[in-house]
């Protein structure tokens, strides 16, 4: 993505697109019936006084080698102080926009309303999905697309 103003860069802008890439990694579920979701917190992007720059933020995901039932989502944490953390807010609509097995997902748009805080993490979520009470494992593979302010 190019300049707000020019949508190019052609006006001598920099852009306000930037992007945070985090390796592959493997996931897996807790496994048993109906059994929570097993969440890896991802290294903090947030830096002293980098999130308040944050105008919106997308997740796009990508998973491999998924077993039959795996599905996962990503979304994103934030702290003042960066000790004590909010709840995980979830990439899309409701409680989050899930990648089923094999494939790509990318997230619309979130906006925090300017307020994610001093300093920002994201996490990833890995479920069962349907009734399988095996655990699901799947290598994935997040980015994160930022628009600063």
């Amino acid at each position: 993505m190019a300049c707000s103003t020019c949508n190019t860069e052609a006006c001598g802008c920099v852009s306000n697109y930037k992007e945070a890439i985090f390796p592959p990694r493997t996931m897996w579920s807790q496994g048993g019936n109906s059994p929570a979701p097993s969440s890896v917190v991802l290294e903090d992007v947030g830096v002293m006084d980098v999130a308040p720059t944050i105008n919106q933020m997308q997740a796009s995901i990508t998973v491999g080698s998924a077993s039959a039932h795996f599905k996962c989502k990503i979304g994103y944490q934030v702290s003042a102080d960066g000790v004590t953390w909010d709840n995980a807010a979830y990439f899309g609509s409701g409680s989050g926009d899930y990648q089923v097995g094999n494939g790509s997902l990318t997230t619309a748009w979130n906006s925090a309303g300017g307020n994610y805080k001093r300093k920002i993490r994201f996490v990833v979520s890995a479920e069962q999905d349907g009734g399988a009470n095996v655990i699901e494992i799947a290598i994935v593979s997040i980015t994160i697309g930022f628009r600063i302010q």
